[in-house]
């Protein structure tokens, strides 16, 4: 169920479960990805992000003892590249239950 957002700069967007959530550059230039996850159950919760469709960070896997992460992930996207969030589970009861809080926040520069 993809999300997709127009772009506001430096809005936080929240994302509940495991979406993935994309939107298109709208002017090149250096823009970064901040991804804070208040609400991880510790069953491998995985944060990718992607640039048209590439790998481009994934954040640390959490342990059993941890309960939250964030990031920040800066890069230069030209026009029209597609920037995507993306959070999967190998525990499809992640996704079912809602139970991963997250906000996505796009900024201009590093």
């Amino acid at each position: 169920h993809p999300l997709a957002n127009t772009l506001i700069l430096e809005r936080a967007f929240p994302l509940v479960g495991l979406p993935t959530w994309s939107y298109t550059i709208p002017a090149s230039g250096i823009y970064n990805v901040h991804v804070e996850s208040t609400e991880v159950p510790p069953s491998g919760v995985v944060i990718k992000v992607k640039k048209g469709g590439v790998d481009q960070y994934t954040a640390p896997v959490l342990g059993d003892s941890q309960g939250a992460v964030q990031f920040k992930y800066s890069a230069l996207f030209a026009t029209s590249d597609a920037i995507t969030v993306v959070m999967t589970s190998a525990t499809a009861a992640d996704d079912e239950l809602n139970n991963t809080k997250s906000t996505c926040t796009i900024g201009l520069g590093a």
